[in-house]
């Protein structure tokens, strides 16, 4: 799998269609008014509609990684990696009020962030709302690499942070990154505790785009509870687990920063994975698509 004919992520032909106040510009004027304004108003550039028109991207042969009971993937060649079994999957998924018949039969459990025990080659390796939990983001990326063949693609659908629960969460910087994989993460910080009950918003995408983020320091799963509880409760917490926390957002990324990330780690050889496409988070919605490609860019 080499050749990949990925929409673009700028049409400005369907730029101008779908937007009756642009129809009269030029290619070059519509061009200048996405990167000064319509990215971030949510405007859509291209022809994937939403995130099952984006799954269509994604080969036959592939990986996708913490279905739960909600599989983006079917298909004959397709496997699924979870950290539980599918008899834990469906017994969680019952007694959460789902359809545990809806959790796929798992063919890899793995541990929690690490990968290596798979050995299969894939075309195409997929993830939903998974690689903001990776305490080594960069290890991460390594370790899909060594899951695709070569000229295999990793996709993506990320949580732009502003959007979600995430809002009051600073940007992650390429320093943290970086410093998170020299020194070698493999738990959630203390840190990611904290900031999960001190900075939690609500997570309706609608609101968070009409400017309506709720309170800073109200955290909607605890509420009344005062900024001293919610710290107490941080530290109580992060002590539970004896240090290693098994699930928190690690990462807060908004498609800018997303690029920019994965442009300076590829630039200092880590990975091997370039940015082939990456479609930015449309108004009213609460996530943007990427596709990392192995091997060189022919940028």
């Amino acid at each position: 799998m080499t050749n990949h004919q990925y929409p673009d992520e700028f049409d400005v032909q369907i730029y101008r269609d779908l937007h009756d106040d642009l129809s009269g510009m030029s290619e070059k004027q519509a061009a200048f008014h996405y990167i000064e304004y319509g990215e971030d108003e949510g405007r859509r550039s291209h022809q994937l509609v939403d995130r099952t028109s984006f799954c269509t991207l994604v080969p036959e042969h592939t990986l996708e990684i913490g279905p739960f009971a909600f599989p983006c993937l079917k298909g004959e060649r397709v496997e699924y990696a979870d950290i539980y079994s599918t008899e834990e999957l469906r017994e969680i998924a019952g007694t959460s009020g789902f359809d545990p018949l809806t959790v796929p039969v798992i063919n890899h459990v793995v541990e929690p962030t690490d990968l290596s025990k798979i050995r299969s080659r894939y075309d195409g390796v997929f993830s939903s709302h998974v690689v903001e939990h990776q305490p080594d983001l960069i290890k991460h990326f390594q370790q899909i690499s060594r899951l695709l063949a070569d000229g295999g693609s990793y996709f993506l659908a990320v949580p732009d942070h502003r959007y979600c629960f995430d809002h009051f969460k600073p940007t992650s910087t390429i320093e943290e990154v970086l410093g998170a994989h020299l020194d070698q993460h493999k738990w959630h910080s203390a840190r990611s505790v904290v900031q999960r009950l001190t900075l939690l918003a609500h997570n309706d995408a609608i609101r968070h785009w009409a400017g309506d983020h709720g309170c800073l320091g109200d955290n909607p799963d605890y509420p009344g509870l005062t900024r001293s509880q919610l710290l107490r409760r941080s530290m109580d917490e992060f002590a539970s687990w004896d240090g290693k926390p098994p699930s928190e957002h690690s990462w807060f990324f908004t498609p800018r920063s997303f690029r920019s990330i994965i442009s300076d780690v590829n630039s200092l050889g880590l990975i091997d994975l370039h940015l082939e496409r990456l479609y930015p988070t449309m108004r009213n919605s609460i996530e943007f698509w990427a596709i990392l490609t192995k091997g060189r860019s022919d940028a």
